[in-house]
């Protein structure tokens, strides 16, 4: 239970990393990618996808790391209620459907920094020392995009983010969403082609708002393109009034060519256009040879 002494926090925080320091013995410590889980229940028995809150955005091999070291896991800014209890567990999987072990814990605020603090998290499970240390966010604005950046192909056309607004503004907070480059119409954030977005907070309140992306058409064989997400900030709250918001790109991944598709351009020689020159078209050629004079199309030449 996050317990502030002398702080006062917002009804909600954003957890944005959590640092371990693993067993002086590695006891307990699995090999591998360890995810970290956080549930709003703390009796193992009711931990289920009905109280999960979330994972962890990165993983940890905690053996790999060592013993007795401090190991962290990012988090993609998962909201906190001041006054809940919550659970972790370990998972080899992302989607939690791989738990190792559980820890139930309690946390407590640390001394504050500008904008947010530390949590203190005391192990009740099996009487630990303390050992758990997480960060959290109380005002701003942040982008949870992994590297601030989005990848559209045409498998996965569609990519999202979140901006996180911390705190509890005076007056309602604007965000608007501009896609800018030599690309922008390849990318749609809802209102078409390389239009503007524009996402309201309302006043008094933290919350969470979600950019969504997607291109407008199959991308180009073979290139790699960009497009930058631009973000401006209105509020008649001067705290937040153009405060800055880190741009996020959009790249754009293009497939490999395949053969046959518009725009193909084939080899002099490749009769069958299937891309090589080989010896089935020296057969076509040889099927063809004495029954045709026409040189200004080949194609013209070869045998039904």
């Amino acid at each position: 239970m996050i317990e502030p002494e002398g702080l006062e926090l917002p009804q909600t925080v954003y957890l944005l990393g959590w640092t371990y320091k693993t067993s002086e013995s590695g006891f307990g410590q699995t090999a591998g990618d360890v995810y970290l889980v956080v549930f709003s229940e703390l009796d193992p028995d009711e931990m289920n996808a009905s109280n999960l809150l979330g994972v962890s955005s990165t993983a940890v091999d905690m053996v790999a790391a060592g013993n007795g070291v401090l190991v962290t896991w990012a988090f993609d800014g998962i909201p906190l209620d001041k006054e809940t209890p919550y659970a972790l567990m370990f998972s080899s999987t992302p989607d939690a459907s791989g738990i190792l072990q559980s820890q139930a814990v309690v946390m407590s605020t640390g001394d504050p920094y500008p904008g947010g603090g530390w949590i203190r998290v005391d192990d009740i499970a099996n009487d630990w020392d303390p050992h758990y240390r997480a960060t959290y966010m109380t005002e701003g604005m942040i982008i949870t995009a992994e590297n601030n950046t989005l990848n559209l192909t045409s498998e996965s056309s569609l990519d999202s983010y979140n901006i996180i607004l911390c705190g509890q503004p005076a007056e309602p907070v604007e965000v608007t969403v501009a896609p800018l480059g030599d690309y922008a119409a390849e990318v749609d954030l809802g209102a078409g082609p390389a239009q503007p977005i524009t996402l309201l907070f309302a006043a008094m309140q933290s919350g969470v708002r979600t950019v969504t992306a997607a291109i407008e058409q199959v991308p180009i064989p073979g290139r790699l393109r960009s497009v930058t997400l631009v973000h401006t900030v209105e509020s008649l709250d001067p705290d937040f009034h153009h405060q800055p918001i880190d741009d996020v790109t959009v790249m754009i991944h293009g497939q490999d060519p395949y053969c046959g598709q518009l725009g193909t351009v084939y080899l002099p020689g490749d009769l069958n256009r299937d891309c090589y020159v080989d010896l089935l078209d020296l057969a076509l050629m040889a099927d063809s040879w004495m029954l045709c004079t026409d040189t200004t199309w080949p194609d013209r030449c070869l045998v039904p």
